[in-house]
């Protein structure tokens, strides 16, 4: 499906927005690639590379304000931007809240009910037949990846699941090794993709 809920596609991948997971009935998010509108799609604040950190309206961390897609990057000052949304911090929480009311109000993929999948979940969309990154089924599109060094930290997908280490973190899944879920501070920028049912 488009951004609107169409399901009929014309122009590929960068146009499709969300999948259904006909084993598990789950619809993923497809993230854009589109952080600067250098494509015909325009700017996009959905775009694969934008971090976020870990919050849920009542605890985590509120993050720093959501930029433009001329200053945002993961790594800077504006993690993420809001291209024209209701996206004003770059938190989960305010992610989510962006999913569920772009479209005028009718969504993503004329869907309000977008939330951060389990860590089960996740685990769910890893494509075990592949030989070399980003280790997830080719539908779900555009996947940010970084490079891992044993032993260190990396950016990975959140989850909505708690740390067991601390309610101050949240637990995060790196689809570069696909190999590991690990605690991370709800400070850290990490990756968000959503999923519904």
């Amino acid at each position: 499906m488009n951004t609107a809920g169409d399901t009929n596609i014309t122009a590929g991948i960068d146009s499709v927005a969300c999948t259904k997971d006909n084993t598990t009935q789950l619809v993923w998010e497809v993230k854009s690639d589109e952080a600067a509108g250098l494509t015909q799609q325009g700017e996009d604040f959905r775009d694969k590379d934008y971090g976020y950190n870990w919050y849920n309206g009542q605890s985590g961390s509120v993050g720093l304000p959501a930029g433009t897609a001329a200053t945002a990057s993961v790594l800077g000052s504006f993690p993420c931007q809001q291209s024209g949304t209701a996206l004003t911090s770059c938190n989960t929480n305010a992610y989510i809240n962006a999913v569920n009311t772009m479209n005028g109000g009718k969504g993503l993929c004329g869907f309000t009910n977008w939330r951060l999948p389990t860590t089960t979940e996740l685990l769910g969309i890893m494509d075990t037949t592949r030989t070399s990154a980003p280790f997830i089924y080719s539908a779900l599109g555009s996947t940010a990846t970084d490079p891992e060094t044993l032993g260190s930290s990396v950016r990975g997908y959140w989850s909505s699941d708690v740390s067991s280490t601390g309610f101050w973190k949240a637990v995060s899944f790196s689809l570069k090794e696909g190999n590991r879920a690990q605690a991370h501070s709800n400070s850290s920028y990490n990756y968000v993709r959503l999923v519904r049912q």
